[in-house]
């Protein structure tokens, strides 16, 4: 379910632009070089296709790495060559060079079998695939701002919800505040450690798929126990406190979604402004240097393309990229 931000999600003639821009260095950096390549189809989206000889693997990537694009290895695609970029704006753009003539022509059956087998396993020995958490106050735009980026990353993106589901009966934080405080000690620390094992089942799910070499985006995370404190007996607040922080695995980033509370209100009146207002002040502190305060204040584009740069630097960090290649 997409979180209402009040926020329009329909790209801008603008995006569009720098999309047309960003495409126009990729292939004018491939012609500038010397490299022969012929399109494959038309552009789509955030995707060039192109057909490239073998031996101009080489040239090719010298070429499109000058202008800051990255050899980007996915798994499945044994007879493609990917490059990915990010441009300003936040606009991501990937180059699919299918190389002509690669590898034995197999039978139907077998290529199905190689690329269900390429599809599940590692990219690589090591974790390619980042994991970043998107967190923030309800009415953040976190649902918002996830479902862009999963259209505008033009590679393998997860999204993947880490928080608890309302039952069918409802259920407000005043009923589960009243709850805790009925709740003996021992009875509210087996239900923290209850849903801190039922928190498992997602975060098996995320590294599964960063181990895969998908980039991983959370919605919603753990940690947040660490931001807004349930009020729960001191013994079992506690153990919350201990299991977020030293027996949950981090996110390689964490982006925090900030308005103001007045405006957090507006796009989802169930909370007091002071409560807003205190959730906001722990997501903010809660999380130490991992932690990139974006605004979701202001235009939808703007906040999205500080999001894609936080994913960026992680995806660049994880693959072992220069941080520095980003395209001009």
């Amino acid at each position: 379910m997409v979180e209402d931000s009040g926020q329009a999600a329909e790209p801008t003639d603008a995006t569009e632009d720098s999309v047309t821009a960003l495409t126009g260095i990729a292939l004018t950096a491939l012609a500038d070089a010397g490299v022969a390549y012929r399109l494959r189809k038309p552009f789509v989206a955030r995707e060039v296709d192109i057909w490239l000889a073998p031996s101009s693997q080489g040239a090719a990537d010298a070429a499109l790495a000058a202008v800051g694009f990255h050899v980007y290895r996915a798994p499945g695609h044994r007879s493609h060559r990917f490059f990915l970029g990010l441009g300003g704006g936040g606009r991501w753009l990937k180059v699919d060079a299918k190389l002509e003539g690669d590898g034995p022509r197999l039978g139907r059956l077998a290529s199905a079998v190689v690329r269900a087998v390429d599809r599940v396993r590692p990219a690589s020995t090591r974790r390619l695939g980042p994991v970043v958490a998107i967190l923030g106050p309800d009415g953040a735009g976190k649902g918002t701002v996830l479902e862009v980026l999963r259209r505008e990353i033009p590679v393998g993106v997860r999204v993947i919800y880490h928080g608890r589901r309302r039952s069918k009966g409802g259920g407000s934080r005043r009923q589960a505040a009243a709850h805790a405080r009925q709740a003996g000690e021992l009875r509210e620390s087996a239900f923290v450690l209850r849903n801190y094992l039922r928190g498992w089942r997602p975060l098996s799910a995320t590294y599964i798929a960063a181990w895969r070499g998908d980039l991983v985006l959370c919605d919603r995370h753990p940690i947040e126990a660490l931001a807004v404190r349930s009020p729960r007996p001191p013994i079992a607040g506690r153990l919350e406190q201990i299991l977020a922080r030293m027996l949950t695995p981090w996110p390689d980033a964490i982006v925090v979604l900030d308005a103001p509370a007045q405006t957090l209100f507006e796009r989802k009146a169930e909370h007091r402004l002071e409560v807003l207002e205190r959730w906001r002040l722990g997501y903010r502190s809660a999380f130490g240097s991992r932690t990139t305060v974006v605004s979701s204040a202001g235009p939808l584009f703007e906040t999205v393309a500080a999001v894609s740069a936080v994913v960026w630097q992680a995806l660049c960090d994880r693959r072992g990229w220069t941080s520095k290649a980003r395209v001009p």
